[in-house]
């Protein structure tokens, strides 16, 4: 009896600190910028980046200051990005994040509300679209990335000023291996073939993904799947969902199907 109090003596002495020094650590893997209000916090605390996750150490070494400045700034930091016209947001992937790329707004952009609020419809409609895969057993058609919110440190923020509006948080996204511009409008019109299409059709329905008509956001993968990378606007209700856009990309014979499935939409 002894030599058992002995034992759980020595077990709380010297594994219990240590494991309540791991929780610990894990819960301040992530220290909040005072900048940042508590309710911001918390409401982005369930889609953060684990604090465990591989790329944390490279994002925390790569955002150890300023970067996010202009697209000068990003370049100079390794990141590879092309700016567009008809995109305000940046797409960007950097050289030590092999596998994923980052979506971010730079100081000079002034939004209309924080950039968080963008992230977080961006995952919560990836999780919707990844549960309608996994529920309709469409895996083998379709995939979604795996979508984190990384806060920076708060020695990577600007100070606000006449034109800088500083960002506090940037979105990790698992990347995509999709093929060219020009081979996924081939692949939409001479591979597609009834079961993907329906299947395609089903997971839109669901979540009135109203941006999903454009074939940049719904790219085939070198896998041959289809993948669903823009993800911000899910279960939208301000206006019908747009069909009859998906006719344009379509075989003859694929229109046709697809006019049967619209029709009973």
């Amino acid at each position: 009896m002894f030599k058992l109090k002995s034992i759980l003596l020595f077990f709380w002495i010297t594994l219990l600190p240590h494991a309540g020094a791991q929780i610990a650590g894990a819960q301040e893997a992530y220290v909040r910028n005072p900048v940042i209000s508590s309710a911001v916090w918390d409401h982005v605390q369930p889609y953060l980046l684990p604090p465990d996750h591989p790329i944390k150490p490279k994002l925390d070494r790569i955002f150890k200051k300023g970067v996010l400045t202009d697209a000068e700034s990003l370049r100079k930091a390794g990141f590879k990005f092309k700016l567009r016209r008809d995109r305000f947001m940046i797409i960007a992937g950097h050289r030590d994040l092999k596998g994923y790329v980052l979506k971010l707004y730079v100081d000079k952009q002034k939004l209309r509300e924080g950039e968080w609020l963008q992230w977080i419809k961006r995952i919560e409609g990836a999780d919707r679209i990844r549960t309608s895969i996994e529920s309709n057993s469409f895996g083998h058609f379709m995939k979604v990335p795996q979508k984190w919110i990384y806060p920076l440190p708060s020695q990577a923020v600007a100070k606000p000023a006449g034109d800088c509006f500083p960002k506090f948080f940037v979105l990790v996204a698992e990347k995509m291996d999709i093929v060219t511009h020009g081979k996924n409008r081939a692949k939409y019109r001479f591979m597609m073939h009834e079961e993907l299409l329906e299947a395609l059709f089903v997971v839109m329905k669901e979540n009135l993904l109203i941006d999903s008509m454009f074939l940049d956001n719904i790219p085939f993968c070198k896998d041959h799947r289809i993948a669903f990378v823009d993800t911000e606007h899910s279960n939208t209700r301000i206006k019908p969902m747009p069909y009859e856009q998906m006719l344009n990309h379509l075989s003859p014979k694929m229109r046709k199907f697809w006019k049967t499935l619209i029709v009973n939409k």
